[in-house]
């Protein structure tokens, strides 16, 4: 209780300088990134899925206007939203070196990989 406290205390005897420095310096925006399939890699995708059938969007059509909800979603919070074009085979040979099966959570560790990876280096081909 005290612990969480101080915490509270120090955020606020220190906003003022944060408030002062995003002045100043400007607000670094948030960045996030998100899976772009075509429809022939996410079906790809589904038919090698190890997922639990109901955790898949079986049907491309529901994937891709659950994604525009999701992406409108985080950009009008004002998050800086990138996409991540999967190509399947590319996906699964990364999937595969890294003994990983093909999971929502492994494809989103292969997404966070990817934007990393752009994130350091933001070359576009």
């Amino acid at each position: 209780m005290i612990i969480n406290f101080l915490k509270m205390l120090i955020k606020f005897i220190f906003f003022p300088v944060r408030l002062l420095s995003n002045l100043i310096y400007g607000v670094q925006p948030l960045y996030a990134a998100h899976s772009l399939y075509t429809k022939e890699n996410y079906d790809k995708m589904v038919k090698h899925a190890k997922d639990d059938e109901d955790k898949l969007l079986m049907s491309y059509k529901e994937w891709k206007l659950k994604t525009e909800q999701t992406v409108e979603g985080m950009r009008r919070m004002g998050i800086v939203v990138i996409m991540v074009n999967v190509d399947y085979d590319k996906m699964a040979r990364w999937l595969k070196k890294n003994k990983l099966e093909n999971i929502m959570t492994n494809r989103e560790a292969y997404i966070s990989y990817r934007f990393e990876k752009f994130m350091k280096n933001p070359v576009i081909e």
